[in-house]
C-alpha cells in the first residue's frame, strides 16, 4: 500500500518531544575522527560538537559525503521539474478523475514534456489530529501536487536561472507550455498556486562499492539520492532511519557501534542503490532522463 504524506506535517511530528535536543542554524564545515573513534563536527560559526557517531542526513549536497566518500558522484539526470500545488476544493476536485486520486498520474505532452499530479489528503485535519495528541500543528488542507517537467534542452533557461525565478514566472512557463493541451489540464495548471512553485534539476547518485565502516555513516539523499520516477526516495530514507535507529540501539547495548553500523550499511547499500537503479530505469523510460553513467 502506498500513501502520500505532507512533509511539513511529517517534520512537525518527528520533532515533537525532542525540540530541546535539536538545534537549527548550524552549517557543517568539516568533521574529524579521533584516535578513539569518536567524531568531532566543526561548524562554520566556529562551534563544534563531539559524539560516538556522526550521521550524515544532510541531503543531496551533503558536506559529510563530500569529505567522507569523495569519489561518490551526484549527476544531473538532464530533466528539470517545476513543483507546485493545487488546493483541493469542491470545485477543483472535479478537475481530476477518480483514478487520479491514486499515488501519481503522469499526463504526457509534446516534445517530452509532462505534467504529474498526486494527491495529499488528510483523513483528519492535521490541526485537529495534533490537538488530540497535545501537539500544535500548522494548518494544512488537502491538495494535489502539480509538477511540470521536460528535458533541459526544452527550457530556454538554465537550471540556475529557473531556480532563481519566482512562482509567478514559473507559473507562466507552465501555462504557456500547456496552452494547447486538454482544457481540463489547462484548468489544473491555472489552479496551481504560483507561490507554491519552485524549480529543481532532477539529480541522482551513481552507485558505488561498499566502503569500510567507521563511526561516520549516512542515510537518505546524502548517500542514495535518486530520480523521483520510482517514488521511492522519501520511503527509502525513512527505511534507513528505522534501521539505523535499531542499529544504534544495539550499539548502545553492546558498546560496539562499528559492528552495528556495518550491519546497517550492508543492508542500506543493497536496497538503497537498488532503488536508485530502479528510479533511473523508470526515469529514462517515462521522463526522458539520462541513463546512469
Amino acid at each position: 500500500m502506498s500513501l502520500a504524506v505532507d512533509r511539513l506535517v511529517l517534520r512537525q511530528l518527528l520533532l515533537a518531544g525532542i525540540e530541546d535536543a535539536v538545534e537549527f542554524g548550524k552549517e557543517l564545515r568539516c568533521y574529524a575522527i579521533q584516535r578513539d573513534g569518536r567524531v568531532v563536527a566543526h561548524f562554520t560559526d566556529g562551534s563544534r560538537a563531539e559524539g560516538d557517531v556522526l550521521v550524515a542526513a544532510d541531503g543531496v549536497n551533503s558536506v559529510v559525503r563530500h569529505q567522507y566518500l569523495s569519489h561518490a558522484r551526484i549527476v544531473d539526470t538532464g530533466v528539470r521539474q517545476l513543483y507546485g500545488a493545487v488546493p483541493l476544493t469542491d470545485r477543483t476536485r472535479n478537475l481530476f478523475d477518480e483514478d487520479m486520486f491514486g499515488v501519481f498520474t503522469v499526463i504526457t505532452g509534446p516534445e517530452g514534456t509532462y505534467l504529474g499530479v498526486a494527491p495529499v489528503q488528510f483523513p483528519v485535519p492535521p490541526q485537529r489530529a495534533g490537538a488530540m495528541a497535545g501537539l500544535a500543528l500548522l494548518p494544512v488542507s488537502d491538495y494535489m501536487t502539480c509538477s511540470f517537467g521536460a528535458r533541459r534542452e526544452w527550457f530556454a533557461d538554465s537550471a540556475d536561472t529557473l531556480r532563481a525565478m519566482n512562482g509567478a514566472q514559473l507559473h507562466a512557463i507552465m501555462t504557456a507550455a500547456t496552452g494547447d493541451w486538454h482544457p481540463r489540464v489547462r484548468e489544473i495548471v491555472a489552479n496551481c498556486v504560483p507561490d507554491s512553485l519552485f524549480a529543481l534539476p532532477l539529480r541522482t547518485c551513481v552507485p558505488i562499492d561498499p566502503w569500510p565502516t567507521t563511526s561516520v555513516t549516512l542515510l537518505g539523499d546524502a548517500i542514495h539520492a535518486m530520480s523521483p520516477a520510482a517514488g521511492s526516495g522519501a520511503c527509502t530514507a525513512l527505511r534507513d532511519a528505522a534501521r539505523l535507529t535499531a542499529a544504534l540501539t544495539d550499539a548502545a547495548a553492546d558498546d560496539d557501534p562499528i559492528t552495528a553500523l556495518r550491519a546497517y550499511e550492508t543492508a542500506m547499500i543493497d536496497y538503497g542503490f537498488a532503488a536508485v537503479r530502479a528510479g533511473a530505469i523508470n526515469g529514462q523510460r517515462h521522463l526522458g532522463q539520462d541513463p546512469l553513467p
